[in-house]
């Protein structure tokens, strides 16, 4: 007898639900970091601002820790968006 691997693929169900799962965690992560930092009005609107452009959760943790003022946040956040537009333009 030849041993013959059989590879199982999860159904897109499993992998919807996981994904939704991620990002609701992820959600979940990024209130308790804002809420944990010491952060001005001025720049959680510039971290809510990078949420609503679709900045990924790492980017957005590296700009809560960054400690910069809400105006270089504001020019941070557009060159993050542009670098991820760029990005799904290669894919």
């Amino acid at each position: 007898r030849i041993p013959v691997e059989v590879e199982r693929k999860r159904s897109n169900d499993v992998g919807r639900f996981k994904m939704l799962f991620e990002k609701r965690k992820a959600r979940t992560d990024m209130v308790k970091l804002v809420s944990q930092a010491d952060l001005s009005e001025g720049q959680l609107a510039v971290i809510l601002a990078g949420m609503e452009q679709g900045l990924t959760q790492e980017q957005l943790t590296e700009l809560v820790h960054c400690g910069a003022t809400p105006e270089k946040m504001q020019i941070i956040v557009e060159i993050a968006a542009l670098e991820n537009s760029m990005r799904r333009e290669e894919a």
